[in-house]
């Protein structure tokens, strides 16, 4: 299984969709249940391929996720940015082989790759607005060299880039631009491939203003957290890139049972409890939605 909550999703989205088709004859308009069946690397992009979106044209769409960092019985949303676009990033430094005790006779990958990864965080500090445009380039796997007396050829690094914001052409021209310089200025060279895993997710307000509202009304205006902006990517970015959205996530944390453990920790689980508040917002949103 993955440990994200997924299962809950299903089945509280099976639960509205048997409620709402029950009642369909006491509302006018469409309402589609999309069971995605891949999160992890963008599956909604390719259900879009596939017509999700038409025969009927859908107008609107909104999603959920169970959050456990939130505590059962919460709900949070916010306008615009709420989850980070994710490029992830495999680069290849190239020098040239060599014996370790006569290294001015090789060109070393690594001591290159060691001031790319120094010299990439004066971008996401010094030429970025950390408020207005968070970035977090992050280098999470390096790979290279097979014995303490041999200079490797080349060496492998992978990480990712994630923004909330619109300038994400910029960072990336920039990370190459780095990593181009340093190359040149220590004789070596590089290949880089940026790989798109998940678009920026922004919501949109009207969509927004109707969700709050019917969180009101389900959990009441205590229970409702507005700032729930984060550096983790979703790819119900793919449906709010195409029509109105709005994503939000209902909380299902409770230390007495366990289920306040992170996301994709080995100790993950959910708050069964919190099944029904997902259940009465899909079905309240989807007719709010429909009654305006």
């Amino acid at each position: 299984m993955h440990a994200c909550g997924h299962d809950g999703h299903m089945s509280m989205l099976l639960i509205a969709a048997k409620i709402l088709t029950k009642h369909r004859e006491s509302f006018k308009g469409n309402i589609k249940f999309a069971f995605q069946p891949n999160e992890e690397e963008a599956g909604a992009e390719e259900m879009i391929r596939h017509g999700v979106l038409s025969d009927p044209e859908v107008d609107a769409s909104m999603g959920l996720h169970l959050w456990s960092p939130l505590p059962t019985g919460t709900i949070g949303l916010n306008p615009g940015p709420v989850m980070a676009a994710s490029h992830y990033f495999y680069l290849t430094i190239k020098g040239r082989g060599g014996h370790a005790g006569m290294p001015h006779k090789a060109i070393d990958p690594i001591s290159t790759a060691v001031k790319i990864i120094e010299d990439v965080q004066h971008l996401q500090t010094r030429e970025l607005d950390s408020l207005e445009e968070p970035t977090v380039i992050m280098f999470t796997g390096i790979h290279g060299g097979t014995a303490p007396t041999v200079v490797p050829a080349e060496i492998q690094i992978q990480g990712s880039i994630r923004f909330l914001h619109d300038r994400g052409e910029f960072v990336e021209k920039r990370f190459e631009d780095i990593i181009s310089h340093i190359c040149a200025m220590t004789g070596t060279e590089y290949e880089l491939k940026i790989v798109i895993g998940n678009r920026l997710l922004s919501n949109d307000n009207d969509m927004t203003d109707l969700v709050l509202r019917e969180a009101s009304e389900t959990v009441g205006q205590k229970n409702i957290q507005k700032n729930m902006r984060m550096m983790v990517g979703e790819d119900f970015a793919e449906f709010s890139r195409s029509v109105r959205s709005a994503f939000y996530f209902v909380g299902t944390g409770n230390r007495d049972k366990q289920t306040d453990y992170s996301h994709h920790h080995p100790k993950f689980n959910i708050d069964e409890d919190s099944l029904p508040i997902g259940i009465e917002m899909h079905v309240r949103t989807a007719l709010a939605y429909l009654d305006q």
